[in-house]
């Protein structure tokens, strides 16, 4: 897993729902914390005592945008001002194995038009409505799908009891005639996936741009590789360019 925790953010990649947001930001900030609940007694000896409650996270981004079509940071926040939609950002290019986090957020601002002479500055708010979940990016958006397949398979590791994995799907073009793509999480105990593979998660049928995030049911389990499988309809000309990730939480 390539986490370029090291370097500087020269390739972050963003995308919300069907829209990729890389090219028109140049800003990306997430804050995850649990609130702090007070507990001090009379036996506590002087000292505050605190347990943790409810969690939470903010996602901001920021940069320079394109005004109104389809595809652009403009376009698809204010279609979506309001909404609940899938999020995944790394810290380097979206490529398998590389580190994603993934969540669902509500889109809660939007901010556009500055200073005269400048470029058209953009900056939008959101808070998660699901937790955040650390792992990888099982496909990206270098290629199009355009035939059956599955991707790597990599090792993110067993369920603990109460544990979910959560997963993004963001198809952010699609070309051909009657174009369907069907994409399910699996999971095996071994990396060539010849032992007992099962299902964890499965996406609504896409036929257009859109964004979807899903979770498995709470573990445990003993499954700790995980890969991307994708049908495509047979008419021969369907061609997807998504994003594909998963995490542990």
């Amino acid at each position: 897993m390539s986490t370029g925790n090291t370097e500087p953010l020269i390739d972050a990649r963003i995308f919300i729902n069907g829209c990729d947001l890389s090219g028109q930001a140049n800003e990306i900030s997430m804050a995850a914390d649990r609130e702090a609940l007070d507990k001090t007694s009379f036996r506590s000896d002087g000292w505050k005592e605190v347990r943790g409650g409810l969690a939470k996270a903010a996602i901001s981004v920021s940069g320079m945008v394109e005004m109104g079509a389809a595809g652009t940071v403009d376009f698809d926040a204010w279609a979506r001002l309001g909404g609940i939609d899938p999020w995944s950002i790394g810290p380097d290019d979206a490529v398998a194995g590389n580190l994603a986090y993934v969540t669902r957020v509500l889109r809660g601002q939007y901010k556009t038009l500055g200073k005269v002479g400048d470029l058209n500055p953009w900056a939008a708010d959101c808070m998660s409505s699901w937790p955040v979940a650390q792992g990888v990016f099982l496909a990206g958006p270098g290629t199009a799908l355009a035939s059956d397949g599955v991707s790597s398979a990599f090792q993110l590791g067993a369920l603990a009891a109460g544990q979910r994995l959560y997963a993004t799907l963001h198809v952010l073009s699609v070309t051909g005639a009657a174009p369907t793509l069907d994409v399910t999480i699996t999971s095996d105990n071994v990396e060539a996936f010849t032992g007992s593979p099962e299902t964890r998660c499965t996406f609504t049928q896409a036929t257009a741009v859109d964004g979807e995030a899903v979770r498995s049911s709470a573990g445990p389990h003993t499954d700790d590789w995980y890969r991307a499988e994708w049908n495509l309809s047979e008419v021969g000309d369907e061609s997807f360019l998504v994003a594909i990730a998963v995490g542990i939480f």
